[in-house]
């Protein structure tokens, strides 16, 4: 009875232990909630610098970089993002500009000729579909680029159109995550809080992959 006593109060001690260590400012819980905080801060600091949507490309090297820290469980999510936002803004926002003048035709045509009524139209419609969906990726790539790599506006665009094609299994689940994005902000308004962030942290974890795969080291 004594040893079954004994036993009985160590298990207890052992939970306690457990809960203590999962539950305290070092453990696994603490962890979990610091790390979802930064993804959430990260999306909302990319929401709101992208209003004026020719900011678009420095909030995209911010929250590049923001997501990368968080990953790597270094600095101060705000730090990080302005550190990348303002890093090469005399680079991004020429390219963002182009990229606004770009979306909105590219946009504009989609609309206009499916909705023209003949299948000539109907089918060239689809051509830019095409293009739509690999300027998304490519779109994915450029800015991270911008922020890691030297060189100008069409050194990054060749590196950019590269990983594009030739990753292109991660471009469409980069572009399938887009779309899931929207999907979800289509159907649940208030995840525009939250999935932002977590579309940042997956797509600098794929990014990130694909530039190991192409220069051999660790980014």
């Amino acid at each position: 009875m004594k040893n079954d006593e004994e036993r009985h109060n160590n298990t207890g001690k052992q939970k306690d232990r457990k809960l203590r260590e999962f539950f305290g400012l070092e453990g696994s819980f603490s962890g979990f909630m610091n790390t979802l905080g930064n993804i959430i801060w990260t999306g909302l600091l990319w929401l709101v610098t992208s209003i004026p949507l020719i900011t678009m490309g420095c909030s995209a090297m911010g929250a590049s970089r923001a997501a990368e820290m968080t990953r790597k469980n270094q600095g101060y999510v705000t730090k990080e993002f302005f550190a990348g936002f303002k890093g090469d803004w005399k680079r991004a926002l020429p390219v963002q500009v182009i990229n606004l003048i770009f979306w909105a035709w590219l946009i504009f045509d989609c609309i206009y000729l499916y909705g023209y009524g003949t299948e000539y139209a109907q089918a060239l419609s689809y051509v830019l579909y095409g293009i739509l969906f690999f300027a998304l990726g490519l779109n994915c790539y450029y800015y991270p680029c911008l922020r890691i790599f030297e060189g100008n506006f069409f050194e990054i665009f060749k590196i950019s159109f590269y990983m594009t094609f030739r990753h292109l299994l991660t471009t469409i689940v980069l572009v399938g995550l887009i779309a899931a994005a929207l999907l979800a902000v289509y159907l649940m308004p208030w995840s525009v809080m939250i999935v932002p962030g977590l579309w940042w942290y997956a797509a600098d974890i794929l990014i990130k992959r694909v530039m190991q795969k192409e220069i051999g080291e660790t980014i």
